[in-house]
């Protein structure tokens, strides 16, 4: 009976031997921080860091939305109770 090793061996040949791919780094990259640095970071100081990063994103976004419905709204109000006609 063929060894494990030399029937492996045989599939490989039969298949052509493509290279292995070639296998990515454990870690990986981070856009803030170098691998080292990324390396020592505590996992539960990561949650803040990522927090503050999607606020001073979303904020802005979320800001102007906020105007667009609330000028929408007093539009509608004066629209409504005050005869249609909207004063800016």
């Amino acid at each position: 009976m063929a060894s494990i090793a030399s029937q492996l061996q045989a599939i490989k040949s039969a298949l052509g031997a493509a290279p292995e791919p070639a296998r990515r780094p454990i870690t990986r990259p981070s856009v803030l921080f170098d691998a080292k640095e990324a390396a020592d970071i505590d996992l539960r100081a990561i949650l803040p860091i990522a927090l503050t990063g999607a606020y001073h994103t979303i904020r802005p976004i979320v800001s102007r939305m906020l105007l667009l419905c609330l000028s929408r709204a007093a539009k509608h109000f004066f629209e409504h109770h005050f005869g249609g006609v909207f004063v800016r």
